[in-house]
């Protein structure tokens, strides 16, 4: 015969209909996180792929190393990103487009006001910090600025040769 087993104390947690615990009262309304300072708002994102390719097919653009950079005017700055399978494995791209939406929501001066920007991401891009990626969009800040009617980039001079 087994001693009889010593009663528990009530846990707070309760069974879930599909068999696992969940904590919290049996009544009580699911808490939504709270909106946090980091990140972007759902009005200034790109959600849907139909209007990424709307940006894509009807923008301008403008090419980098690693990056093309769509542009369409709109009535807000809205920021979209897409990285392919070139680009390297899940969490490679999921890095890049961590990094381009924060380049994006820190350095937003660096875009057109109000247009809808894409950023499509190229093979080599995985292996680019957040400072390189920042480079590289001052780069095309030029284009950039023509783009959005701003003023002309700086003229260079035909002889001078182009570092690579």
């Amino acid at each position: 015969m087994t001693p009889p087993e010593p009663e528990q104390p009530e846990s707070p947690r309760r069974e879930a209909p599909h068999g696992h615990a969940e904590a919290g009262e049996p009544d009580a309304p699911r808490a939504r996180r709270p909106p946090t300072p980091f990140g972007l708002p759902r009005e200034q994102r790109i959600l849907r792929r139909g209007h990424f390719l709307h940006v894509q097919g009807h923008g301008r653009k403008v090419h980098t190393r690693h990056l093309v950079i769509l542009l369409m005017p709109s009535d807000a700055q809205r920021f979209g990103v897409t990285v392919g399978k070139r680009v390297g494995k899940a969490h490679e791209r999921n890095r890049v487009k961590r990094l381009l939406r924060e380049l994006f929501r820190r350095n937003k001066s660096l875009f057109p006001a109000l247009c809808d920007i894409g950023v499509v991401a190229r093979a080599g891009a995985e292996r680019l910090d957040y400072d390189a990626l920042r480079e590289e969009l001052l780069r095309a800040r030029a284009m950039l600025a023509r783009i959005d009617g701003g003023p002309p980039a700086p003229k260079r001079d035909p002889k001078e040769r182009r570092a690579r």
